[in-house]
C-alpha cells in the first residue's frame, strides 16, 4: 500500500536551486530598456545576421581572448535578438555595462568575469523554464521528519556524534537499505504556466542589519509566485522480508513539515523586523517548506544537535553555535539594502478537482506558446519570403544590366565596323545623338559623303528631326529652318 499526494508548490521568496551551471556571454544579451535579459538561441541569431556581420563576429572570435569576449559581448548586445525574457536587478544591468567598457587588459578581463558569473537555477532543457528538483524537496522533507523524531527522543547533543549517525538513531536505522526515507518518493515539480525567473544579487546581510562578509552573489531565482506541480509518495512496508522497520507515516510526516518550518518561517520574519527591514514573508501555506541555495542553516540543521560555524574577525578563531549570526537576503545592488530570505515556499495538498485546474492552466500556457511560435514562424516565413522576392529581383536587375551591357558593347562594335555614313545613319535611327552631334554630321559626313551615301544620310536627318519634332520650323528659326533647308536639297527637294 502506498499514499500518493498530488501536490501545488508556490514560491513564497525567490529561490535558486543550483545545478552547475552558468549563462555564457553568448547566451544573451541584456535590454535596457526594459531591464531584462534576452536568452536566444545563438545559432539561430548567427544565421540571421547578413553576411558582413557574420564575417566580423567569426573574425572576432577567431581571436580566442578575453579582449575578445568583450568585443563579442558588445557586438551581441548592438544587435537585435528575441528570445525568452529575464527581469534583471538594477545593479547587475550596471555591472553589465561595466563589464562592456572594461580597459582591455586580459588580467582585469578574466578576473572581472570570475565575479560577474550569473549561476542559473535548475531548469529543464526543452523549454528553459524553471524545474524544482524532487530531491530539493525531500531533503527538506527529511529534516523535517528529523526534528520531529528529536522532539520526540530528545537525544542529547555529542559534540563526537557525526550527522550520519545522528540519522541512524533518530530514524532507527543502521543501513542504507534500513532507511525509512527509501519509501518517501519526491517528484520534480514541474512548472505550471510560465513560471518567471528574475537575476538578483544574493547579499549576506548580519542579522543586526549591517551587511555581512558573505560576497555577493549574481544568481537566477524564481520570483515569487510561480506555480509548481508534482507528487509525493508515502509507501508502506510490502512484506515481512523488507529491512526497513521504521516505515515513515504519511499524516505524521506532513504535520512534522508543516510544524517545523513553520517555527523557521516565523524565526525568519522575526529576524527582518529585528533588522528593521518591513518586508516579511507571506505564509499562504498551512504547509511551508524552505529549499534550495542560501535557504539558512537552521533550516537545514536539526534543533538540539547544530553547529553552525561562526567565521571569526581579523585575528580570531572560527567557533561554532547553534544558531546563526548572518542571513542572505535578495537585492538589487550588491550592497542592499536587502529585501526577502531565499527558498521559502507553500505546499498544498491537491484534490482532484484541483489538479484539473493546474493541468488546464498548464494546457493554456503551452496553447498560447504554441500559437506564439506559430505566428513567430509565420513572420520569419514572410520575412524570408521578402528577402527571397528582394533577392530575385536583385538579381533580375543585375541580369538586365549585364545583358543591357552586352548589348551596348555588341552595338559599339556593330558600329565600330560600319563605315562613317552607316555608323551616322545607325546613331540616329538610335535617337541619342545631341544637338552638337547632328550639326558636326551636318557639317562633316553630309558634305563630305557620296551623292548616293549623302541622300542616304538625309533621309535618317530627316527621319531623326520629325522624329523629335524638330523638322517643321519657320523661317523666323533661322539656324534650324537652315538645317532644314540643307537637308531638302540634298534630297533633290528644292
Amino acid at each position: 500500500m502506498k499514499k500518493v499526494y498530488s501536490v501545488k508548490l508556490k514560491t513564497l521568496t525567490p529561490i535558486h536551486i543550483g545545478c552547475d551551471a552558468v549563462y555564457e556571454p553568448m547566451q544573451f544579451r541584456m535590454d535596457e530598456n526594459s531591464s531584462e535579459m534576452v536568452l536566444f538561441d545563438a545559432a539561430g541569431w548567427l544565421a540571421a545576421l547578413d553576411d558582413s556581420d557574420r564575417k566580423r563576429f567569426s573574425e572576432t572570435a577567431k581571436k580566442g581572448t578575453m579582449v575578445s569576449l568583450v568585443e563579442l559581448m558588445k557586438f551581441v548586445n548592438s544587435r537585435p535578438a528575441e528570445g525568452r525574457r529575464v527581469k534583471v536587478a538594477s545593479g547587475i544591468l550596471e555591472n553589465h555595462k561595466r563589464v562592456l567598457n572594461l580597459s582591455l587588459n586580459e588580467q582585469s578581463i578574466r578576473r572581472e568575469f570570475n565575479q560577474s558569473q550569473i549561476r542559473r537555477t535548475s531548469f529543464r532543457s526543452t523549454d528553459n523554464r524553471p524545474v524544482i528538483p524532487g530531491t530539493a524537496v525531500k531533503g527538506a522533507i527529511r529534516t523535517a521528519w528529523l526534528n520531529a523524531m528529536q522532539n520526540i527522543k530528545q537525544l542529547r547533543k555529542d559534540e563526537r556524534m557525526r550527522d550520519r549517525d545522528l540519522q541512524n538513531h533518530l530514524m532507527d536505522y543502521r543501513l542504507i537499505a534500513e532507511d525509512p526515507f527509501r519509501l518517501v518518493k519526491v517528484s520534480d515539480f514541474q512548472p505550471v504556466g510560465d513560471a518567471k525567473t528574475e537575476i538578483v544579487y544574493a547579499v549576506n546581510f548580519k542579522r543586526k542589519g549591517e551587511q555581512g562578509r558573505g560576497v555577493p552573489q549574481m544568481l537566477e531565482v524564481v520570483s515569487y509566485g510561480q506555480i509548481f506541480s508534482g507528487t509525493i509518495t508515502v509507501e508502506e512496508k510490502s512484506h515481512e522480508r523488507t529491512p526497513i522497520s521504521n516505515p515513515v507515516n504519511a499524516e505524521d510526516l506532513l504535520r512534522a513539515v508543516a510544524a517545523f518550518f513553520t517555527k523557521g518561517l516565523e524565526r525568519e520574519n522575526q529576524i527582518l523586523m529585528q533588522m528593521g527591514n518591513r518586508n516579511q514573508i507571506n505564509r499562504e501555506s498551512p504547509m511551508p517548506i524552505c529549499i534550495g541555495f542560501h535557504s539558512g542553516a537552521e533550516n537545514m540543521t536539526v534543533e538540539g544537535h547544530r553547529n553552525i560555524r561562526i567565521l571569526g574577525g581579523r585575528g580570531r578563531p572560527d567557533r561554532f553555535d547553534s544558531q546563526g549570526t548572518t542571513i542572505w537576503l535578495t537585492a538589487q545592488k550588491k550592497t542592499g539594502p536587502g529585501s526577502l530570505p531565499m527558498g521559502w515556499c507553500g505546499l498544498e495538498i491537491m484534490d482532484d478537482k484541483g489538479m484539473m485546474f493546474l493541468d488546464a492552466d498548464e494546457k493554456s500556457w503551452r496553447m498560447a506558446q504554441e500559437q506564439s511560435r506559430l505566428a513567430r514562424l509565420d513572420e520569419i516565413r514572410d520575412a524570408e519570403e521578402k528577402i527571397r522576392e528582394e533577392q530575385a529581383r536583385l538579381e533580375a536587375a543585375a541580369e538586365a544590366r549585364r545583358l543591357e551591357e552586352i548589348k551596348k558593347q555588341e552595338e559599339a562594335q556593330r558600329l565600330e565596323a560600319l563605315g562613317p555614313v552607316d555608323r551616322a545613319i545607325a546613331e540616329l535611327e538610335s535617337g541619342t545623338l545631341s544637338d552638337d552631334a547632328i550639326a558636326s554630321l551636318m557639317r562633316n559626313e553630309l558634305e563630305t559623303s557620296e551623292p548616293e551615301d549623302a541622300k542616304r544620310l538625309a533621309l535618317a536627318l530627316k527621319a531623326c528631326l520629325e522624329a523629335r519634332g524638330e523638322w517643321d520650323v519657320k523661317k523666323k528659326a533661322k539656324a534650324k529652318f537652315a538645317r532644314k533647308q540643307k537637308i531638302r536639297q540634298v534630297l533633290g527637294e528644292i
